[in-house]
């Protein structure tokens, strides 16, 4: 019963704040955004710069980069994993992870990118995955994994909160796993609460 009522409670801190703050940042934020996020969302994620996950191979994707200006920087063939280098040093650092195709596509070191100017294009999380390295936001029916900067238990998660990096897959692929939970099941959001509210809600899933 008493879960019950936290819960209604949340999903009305949801309705009337994080919607209210997610319109504020989304208009807000049309003149401000982030050069590095310039063309985020231009063939609809998981596809970025006409890379998609489990679809263009890793030769299409290295002229794709190669035309925007990117330059390689590392290649590991046993792990399959190469790095590009941006033209621009307020662009992301590019990372593939691949066999024939591209399995993941990875954005970081994005500068200052927050993940409120990553809402402002996405709208709000599905899901949250609050334990690990990470807090990770799940979008696009888990096909968009965002890592930001992990705080204390008993603080609430924040749009201020600066992105480690931004992961694209293709949906169905193997999971990110975060002890019981994964990016194909990730705990409900429930706004900007804290990990240790989130805790109560799913003591089993959440580790402070």
């Amino acid at each position: 019963m008493v879960t019950k009522v936290i819960l209604k409670a949340y999903s009305l801190i949801f309705v009337t704040y994080t919607g209210a703050i997610i319109l504020a940042v989304s208009l807000g934020s049309l003149g401000s955004r982030p050069l590095a996020l310039n063309g985020l969302d231009d063939c609809h994620l998981p596809c970025w710069n006409a890379i998609t996950p489990q679809q263009t191979t890793l030769d299409h994707a290295s002229v794709s980069l190669f035309r925007s200006g990117y330059a390689i920087e590392s290649v590991n063939h046993h792990w399959r994993y190469m790095t590009y280098q941006p033209p621009d040093p307020a662009a992301c650092k590019i990372a593939l992870t691949y066999s024939r195709l591209v399995l993941v596509t990875e954005l970081s070191e994005c500068g200052d990118v927050s993940l409120g100017d990553v809402m402002a294009i996405l709208g709000a999380p599905e899901g949250v995955l609050p334990s690990g390295l990470f807090d990770s936001f799940v979008f696009r029916n888990g096909t968009v994994v965002v890592n930001t900067r992990k705080y204390r238990c008993s603080t609430g998660f924040s749009l201020h909160a600066a992105i480690v990096s931004i992961r694209l897959r293709a949906q169905g692929d193997e999971p990110v796993q975060s002890r019981q939970v994964s990016t194909l099941n990730p705990l409900p959001w429930r706004g900007f609460v804290s990990r240790g509210h989130y805790q109560q809600l799913y003591p089993d899933a959440i580790g402070c």
